[in-house]
């Protein structure tokens, strides 16, 4: 029998490991680019080398995070959110921040204000983590979402993606744009509409153009990065925009992050145990060393970013080489230990408790949107109806 396509939806025990290494992939560039940002190099006014190729480093930090929303939308569009799945996004959440909550109160009280305290109790609510916030957002709006893009049609399921496109991507691309948060889900909606139609276009043909595609833009990516990093104390528009191209929302961020997914998703579909335990940590690799009290003493003081100026080359890029390698260890060894020792006991009891296998109020949300829909639709028509007559 010949292996499984990766338009078939893997089995939880059998999920499919190039999907999965590609989730470990956007999460190491996620982790390099907050070298850069977080180790208080980038942005900075500078042509030397060193910061040069920590810009060049940290260029597809973005593309991870749309790597990241397309993955999970393309599972997301074929099956909608159970309760298991709020419950197993909320205990991760707060569990992780919690736990570096109680670390920082025993070894730094004198660090931790109201304002850490009160985040970290209500991490989603508080945006402390604005990937979480945001894909908590996504989470509760697929379920419309889907009864959207199977009502509309094919046809005018292309213009909403068409306009979707132009204001969350195209408009954003020429420096106009809105709130973080506001942003952020547009974008994030915009990416779930883009995974539904990739879905809908069955087992993607020529991976291997999309991948060649990918790699031509994600070099693109990193040489624009690493061009305005240069060009940043002759042009000062440089400086103030080292991200315009580079940024979740650019143009040539998504189609390299679309590229990629297509390409992968053509490729026959594998399993390695390895890959996937480590990729089952990618999520929580994120949310440990992204806290904002770990990202306070992370960069600077254990790492050490600022070590690397005035340096060589070869020190430089092993600097970022072993950094990075060695925050994205640490943080996937303590979140597997956190998935067996509380995940997982907190998940089951949590369910017990709660004693639903479905999430309710998502039927009674899509009859109350379906009725609406029909509602609006009729109301067009008899506008149309009564404009032709006059």
């Amino acid at each position: 029998m010949s292996p499984a396509r990766t338009g078939d939806i893997p089995t939880k025990s059998r999920r499919n490991s190039r999907i999965e290494m590609l989730r470990v992939l956007a999460m190491a560039a996620i982790v390099l680019h907050h070298y850069s940002v977080h180790g208080g190099l980038i942005p900075a006014t500078g042509n030397s080398i060193q910061l040069a190729l920590v810009a060049g480093a940290g260029a597809l930090g973005k593309w991870g995070v749309d790597v990241f929303v397309l993955i999970s939308s393309w599972f997301l569009t074929s099956k909608e959110p159970t309760a298991r799945h709020f419950v197993k996004f909320h205990v991760q959440v707060w569990t992780t921040s919690v736990l570096i909550l109680i670390f920082f109160l025993v070894a730094q009280p004198e660090s931790v204000g109201t304002k850490n305290l009160v985040r970290s109790l209500a991490p989603i609510l508080t945006n402390e983590y604005w990937f979480a916030t945001s894909y908590w957002v996504l989470m509760l709006l697929s379920p419309l979402l889907n009864l959207l893009i199977a009502r509309v049609g094919k046809e005018n399921f292309s213009k909403l993606l068409v306009t979707t496109g132009v204001i969350w991507v195209v408009i954003p691309t020429f420096g106009l744009r809105s709130g973080p948060f506001v942003e952020s889900t547009g974008l994030f909606v915009f990416l779930y509409l883009v995974a539904a139609f990739l879905r809908s276009r069955g087992t993607p043909k020529s991976p291997g153009r999309w991948g060649l595609a990918a790699c031509v833009s994600a070099i693109a990516l990193v040489l624009s990065s690493v061009a305005l990093q240069l060009l940043s104390p002759y042009i000062s528009l440089a400086g103030e925009h080292p991200n315009a191209f580079t940024a979740a929302s650019s143009a040539l961020t998504v189609f390299c992050a679309f590229s990629t997914v297509r390409a992968t998703l053509g490729r026959r579909s594998a399993h390695w145990r390895v890959i996937n335990t480590v990729a089952s940590a990618a999520f929580g690799v994120y949310l440990i060393h992204d806290n904002p009290m770990v990202v306070r003493i992370l960069w600077t003081e254990i790492v050490g970013t600022h070590d690397i100026l005035g340096r060589g080359t070869a020190f430089t890029m092993l600097h970022i080489f072993v950094s990075v390698a060695g925050v994205y260890a640490g943080c996937t060894l303590i979140e597997l230990v956190r998935l067996q020792l509380i995940q997982r006991p907190s998940e089951y009891l949590l369910m017990r408790t709660i004693g639903i296998r479905k999430w309710l109020p998502v039927e009674r949300l899509k009859s109350s949107a379906s009725r609406s829909f029909d509602q609006c639709v009729c109301w067009l028509d008899n506008y149309q109806e009564t404009s032709a007559q006059e």
